[in-house]
């Protein structure tokens, strides 16, 4: 919600609910920052009544937000634990946490990081769209392997009723993902799992039950790590709008910042608990018997590193600095070091860094790879960084890296003091860093920011045990749990993501001050008001709205909400407080306590730079439930930020059921474009000589001095306000 005032929009009618079990006055949220002080006013030289972590939970009191010093976004009232005071808005977010991420079952799902889904069941057809690991889909039909397939073609449902075809080698079923054991299932709830990853640790057991489940106990709570990871991982070029925070990349031109419910799919190690991913979760110090030149060789595939001289590199390093060698080769493909053409890796780059030439240097891992304040390239300080150019005093791990032995020992060493051996010890820690053991606080020191890194990574070492025959030895898979995780987490789900109101109506009136960000108002209606029926218009016409048509009233205050859900099953409530009171002035009752004056069906003394809602909130000061609308020249309802204008109609309605249109004078506005310039000035200066003569409303906007006339002295105050600025 953006920053802005409370709009108060009072009516003669009002509208309620009958209560359902979500409704409240108040607004749940949570803390998204690490410590949050609650003040006891709204400003920081208040003060601290108590402190508020990451990921708490808090009682919203107003979401209007308050201004003061020490905030620039405003603050929140707020409750926690009875205890009331003030947060600085900016490190709040609104909603309960858990609607951030997706707990929807699944039949299948896809099983690799990025597959084409195809028009007919062959390769060779056209592609409808790539889907992202881990996408849920429906079997609709199984077909015959062959067409660029070696498995069965499916015909899946996919994005809420979308239709295509995958090759059976890139999914997987939940049966398939999932088995039963009595004896097996009581020996890791006896180690600690939780029942939800009992399941899928038993199927991996039958396929190889030489492998060591290890649970870990962080000791985090659930929401607390997707709070904290927020903001920290990026997509690449993601397909669906549900997946990415902006259309605008947050680094180059195709990585975007993931959303939390992408985020959160992929922290879930439930849903890596399969053989092609489990390998995330491998302890990743050095093991001799494990850890063959031949498997090292077979993570570069055909590249040129595929040979004896650079997997030993590989080999010793690892040995040396403790460091699973399959592990550091893993990471350069990652990173691109097998491509013998990448500019980190070739020594031949001709970039320059504050001067210095970086020929020579080689970054196979790329380390200090990122854009700083003198290059926008961050394979450029990448290689600033092996030439020892930044980064300490420029002879650590063995810099300048001016070889690509050296580059290859000094990563491992980076990597092993850095990452392993600082307690981040598996790919899933050194991603997310949720490890008991790190040396670092939570959520930082986090390698990488692409957020299927672990996956990627991770499917790279089964492959290279898969293929040499590996895949029964006793791996020790350090598995993390977390405090009150919700059912195994999906992907957000796919659809129209908009969740707002166009416009709110009152037994047919509509709301001119509505704003669709604006999510709580205040109605007042009178006593005698006994039933009033709302309307509410979705932005999207997929979206599904709740809580509208005819309301009774049975008591004096009463809180309606009005939910509209998303396609995508994003939820946002509109809440409305009713509050009946006595209001029997008449109009011109109204105006008399008021700076603007009523002069016949004329609303003067309108000052310029008047905002639409300005002039409402004044006027309903007086009388709370009077309906009030300003329309332009041409009847189009003016919105709650707009400029006054002369000519303008404010139409006003009271309880007694009185009507009228008045037309707005703005002083000294006789153009009626609701600014004060030098063509004013020139109409006014015509009037005077009879040369065009200002009539009605034009008329009475020259009149600045208000003695009904225009003369000289109009003339001379509307000059002075433009080359003096005195205010008319």
């Amino acid at each position: 919600m953006r920053n802005r005032k409370l709009i108060f929009i009072t009516f003669a009618v009002l509208v309620s609910f009958a209560f359902l079990p979500y409704l409240n006055a108040q607004t749940e949220a949570y803390v998204s920052t690490s410590a949050l002080r609650v003040r006891e006013k709204p400003t920081t030289d208040s003060n601290t009544l108590i402190k508020i972590y990451n990921g708490e939970t808090i009682t919203v009191i107003d979401e209007n937000k308050i201004a003061g010093t020490g905030c620039n976004d405003g603050w929140y009232k707020i409750e926690k634990n009875s205890i009331q005071g003030y947060v600085c808005s900016t490190f709040i977010k609104l909603g309960n946490i858990n609607s951030s991420y997706n707990t929807a079952d699944f039949d299948a799902r896809v099983y690799a990081n990025s597959v084409s889904v195809r028009s007919y069941a062959s390769s060779s057809a056209s592609k409808i769209t790539n889907l992202l690991n881990g996408t849920n889909l429906t079997i609709l039909d199984t077909l015959p392997s062959g067409n660029g397939c070696y498995d069965s073609w499916y015909k899946v449902n996919f994005h809420n009723n979308k239709i295509g075809y995958i090759c059976g080698t890139y999914v997987i079923k939940k049966e398939n993902m999932i088995a039963n054991d009595t004896e097996y299932e009581t020996i890791l709830s006896n180690l600690g799992f939780p029942n939800s990853y009992i399941p899928y640790l038993v199927s991996l057991h039958k396929k190889h039950s030489n492998w060591i489940f290890k649970p870990i106990q962080t000791n985090l709570k659930w929401d607390n790590v997707i709070s904290g990871e927020s903001g920290k991982n990026y997509i690449e070029n993601p397909s669906e709008e549900a997946y990415r925070t902006s259309s605008t990349p947050a680094e180059g031109r195709s990585w975007f910042e993931a959303t939390d419910g992408v985020n959160a799919f992929f922290i879930d190690p439930r849903n890596f608990l399969t053989e092609k991913f489990i390998f995330m979760f491998e302890n990743l110090q050095f093991d001799e018997e494990t850890q063959t030149l031949e498997i090292v060789k077979s993570v570069f595939g055909s590249s040129y590193l595929a040979t004896d001289e650079y997997s030993n590199y590989f080999i010793e390093a690892g040995k040396k600095f403790n460091v699973s060698p399959v592990h550091l080769a893993a990471r350069v493909v990652q990173e691109g070091g097998a491509n013998s053409n990448y500019a980190a890796i070739t020594g031949t780059s001709t970039q320059t860094y504050r001067g210095h030439s970086l020929t020579g240097f080689y970054n196979y891992y790329n380390i200090g790879a990122y854009a700083d304040a003198y290059t926008s390239s961050p394979v450029t300080r990448g290689l600033a960084y092996a030439a020892g150019l930044v980064g300490g005093d420029g002879k650590s791990l063995g810099r300048p890296w001016n070889t690509r032995e050296k580059a290859i020992y000094g990563g491992a060493e980076f990597i092993s003091n850095g990452y392993i051996g600082s307690g981040q010890y598996t790919l899933y820690f050194e991603k997310f860093n949720t490890s008991p053991t790190s040396n670092y606080s939570r959520f930082t020191h986090q390698y990488m920011t692409n957020v299927q890194a672990p996956t990627s990574e991770g499917s790279n070492l089964f492959n290279s045990y898969n293929s040499n025959g590996l895949l029964d030895n006793a791996y020790v898979f350090a598995i993390p749990i977390y405090n009150n995780m919700p059912d195994v987490v999906s992907l957000p789900a796919i659809g129209d993501i908009v969740n707002t109101l166009s416009s709110i109506s009152i037994n047919d009136n509509k709301l001119s001050e509505f704003d669709p960000d604006v999510l709580s108002y205040t109605y007042f209606v009178t006593k005698d008001t006994e039933e009033v029926e709302i309307k509410a218009t979705p932005t999207s016409a997929v979206s599904v709205v709740e809580g509208v048509g005819k309301i009774g009233l049975d008591s004096d205050e009463t809180i309606l909400t009005i939910k509209v859900t998303s396609q995508n099953g994003n939820i946002k409530i509109y809440s409305v407080t009713v509050k009946k009171v006595d209001d029997t002035k008449t109009i011109e009752e109204i105006f008399n306590n008021l700076e603007v004056k009523l002069s016949n069906n004329y609303i003067k003394n309108i000052t310029k730079d008047t905002k639409v809602n300005d002039l409402i909130t004044n006027i309903k000061r007086n009388s709370p439930s009077a309906i009030i609308t300003i329309t332009n020249s041409s009847g189009s309802l003016l919105a709650s930020t707009d400029k006054l204008a002369t000519g303008q109609i404010l139409n006003i309605k009271t309880a007694n059921n009185e009507n009228r249109d008045l037309v707005l004078i703005v002083k000294g506005d006789t153009s009626g474009d609701g600014n004060v310039t030098i063509l004013d000035l020139l109409q006014i200066q015509k009037h005077i000589l009879n040369s065009k003569k200002l009539s009605n409303a034009y008329f009475e906007a020259g009149d600045t001095s208000g003695d009904g006339k225009i003369t000289i002295l109009d003339l001379l105050q509307v000059q002075k306000h433009l080359v003096e600025g005195k205010k008319l």
